[in-house]
Formats: structure tokens, sequence, C-alpha cells
């Protein structure tokens, strides 16, 4: 029996990635193993990884991971996968988000208050942020951190207000 050789490997990985019969996952995966260096290089896929990231950007991410959040057909693997390509202020707003709304209280969720009330202001997603209001009102009415809810309270009163 032969002994596995990295030279096998890479060859079998090359002809998973060139295989267009196979599924997009799969050769995504094959083509990262292949070159660690260029993802780890690159953080910031399909744009320019010097400019700074704008608003749209960060609308945009928000828009794809909270999409993501929704399908089911992803892994949570996957799902970190992703968001681990996004700039860091996109991924702070999307665990101030969380995934379950009602875990989020039993976190310091007073230093999210801001995030998701300067999200809300800057935003010009509609997903993100309908996502970041229905966090403040949950912070608001179950919150046991009562700075936190009275900030989030406060915020939504504003709101309803300006309207």
């Amino acid at each position: 029996m032969q002994r596995w050789q990295a030279t096998s490997q890479r060859l079998i990985l090359q002809s998973i990635a060139d295989d267009i019969r196979r599924p997009d996952a799969e050769r995504e995966a094959a083509r990262r193993e292949l070159n660690p260096a260029a993802q780890a290089a690159s953080p910031k896929r399909g744009r320019n990884s010097n400019a700074p990231m704008s608003q749209a950007d960060e609308d945009a991410d928000l828009e794809q991971a909270l999409t993501y959040r929704a399908n089911d057909g992803l892994s949570s693997m996957d799902r970190r996968e992703i968001e681990a390509t996004f700039d860091p202020v996109t991924r702070q707003c999307l665990d101030a988000i969380g995934d379950n709304l009602l875990l989020q209280l039993f976190t310091n969720n007073a230093e999210d208050v801001p995030l998701l009330i300067s999200l809300v202001q800057r935003t010009g997603s509609s997903l993100a942020k309908s996502k970041a209001l229905e966090t403040l009102r949950l912070i608001a009415t179950r919150s046991p951190l009562e700075p936190a809810k009275t900030a989030a309270q406060q915020f939504i009163d504003q709101l309803t207000q300006e309207k």
C-alpha cells in the first residue's frame, strides 16, 4: 500500500478545483487548500483591500450575512468563514444583532446599544436597520441591565416622535 504523498494530494486537490462537474463549494474549498496564503493576504475578497471601508461595503456585508443567517442551508462553519472576511465594525454589528435574540439578553448588551443605535442611524440597508431595531426593542423590554434598557427605550421613543 502506497503512502499518501504531498504531491499526490496537490494533484487531487487541483483536479477537484478544475472539475466543473463538482459542486462550487467543493471546488472553492480545494482552491483554498491549494493556496492558503492568498486567502490570508486578502481578507476583503472582491474589493480593493487598500481602499477604506465605505458605508455601501458595510451595508452589502450586513445584507449578505443576515441573508445567510436566514438560509438554513449553510453550516455554522460556512457562516464563520464568510463573516471572517468582514470588517471588524461589521462583525461587531453582527454580534450585537446576534443569531438568537433571547441569548443576547444574557450578554453585556449595554455595550451593544450604542453600536446598534449608530447602525440604525447610518445604514442604508433596510434589512440591517430592521434587525437592529428589533434587537433594540428586545433590549428595551427585556434586558436585565437597566442602563441598556433605558438607552434603548429612549432611542426608540425618539424615533417614534420623529415619525
